[in-house]
């Protein structure tokens, strides 16, 4: 049964496509089979993967707004065991049109997804800022990962997300979760080592005992349209994210 996480936080510039990729790529390393949902009308994880957006004919749209078989909207990628929904640019009306077409359209993508979950180990969403499409993806979700950056517009948007979460939870989705709040950041300040005290105050032991390190890698992978593990496997990135998934592995 396939688990569903959603990486999101109001903020952007946090690191949420990066997370995604590279965490989805890191379960598919480690075995596990995967599904990433670029639910972001930018397409980043979309483009990050080795795809033009807007060469896509089909992807999260035609999901949300039609019956036809979900899998005939799955890319495979080129990695074993990932795979891929992608966004194209009529995702971003695709929100407006739900509204118009069902009525709980808070919980299409969960509907939709209810046919893979067998299919999966692991259904990894990368959401974009804001709202959005968001409420679908945490109402679909059983873990929220929240990226956050030790600054302090990233701990504000921290605290938003977790109101968001609350009020998701107690509306729509009682099961939800947060998985972890996942620090994407440099500690070369001291303002940072504050900010980053002020986080664990506010979340306690929900923050990852890993921290994804810069690197020229990371925006240099993203060109290659690759994930990190099979653009540089041996960087300290890479093996950062295989850390973390092993912590969500180890804390189910």
């Amino acid at each position: 049964m396939a688990k569903i996480i959603s990486i999101f936080n109001h903020k952007g510039g946090v690191g949420k496509t990066t997370i995604a990729i590279n965490l989805a790529a890191s379960f598919a390393y480690l075995g596990k089979r995967v599904l990433l949902i670029d639910s972001d009308p930018l397409g980043g994880a979309t483009s990050g993967l080795g795809f033009n957006r807007y060469e896509l004919k089909k992807g999260l749209y035609n999901v949300l707004i039609t019956d036809n078989d979900i899998n005939d909207f799955i890319k495979e990628t080129s990695l074993e065991n990932l795979f891929l929904i992608p966004s194209t640019p009529l995702l971003s009306g695709a929100e407006i049109e739900m509204l118009a077409l069902y009525k709980n359209s808070h919980s299409r993508l969960k509907n939709r997804l209810d046919v893979l979950k067998e299919d999966y180990d692991y259904i990894i969403i990368d959401c974009a800022p804001g709202i959005g499409l968001n409420v679908n993806n945490l109402t679909a979700s059983d873990l929220l990962v929240i990226p956050s950056k030790s600054d302090f517009l990233s701990k504000e948007g921290l605290r938003e997300t977790l109101n968001t979460f609350e009020r998701i939870k107690k509306s729509y989705n009682n099961d939800f979760e947060i998985g972890g709040i996942l620090l994407n950041t440099s500690r070369n300040y001291k303002a940072n080592l504050y900010i980053e005290k002020d986080i664990y105050r506010l979340v306690g032991d929900k923050v990852y005992n890993t921290t994804i390190p810069k690197t020229i890698k990371i925006p240099e992978s993203q060109l290659e349209g690759k994930p990190l593990i099979e653009y540089s496997p041996r960087n300290r990135a890479t093996i950062a994210f295989i850390k973390v998934a092993k912590e969500v592995l180890v804390n189910e």
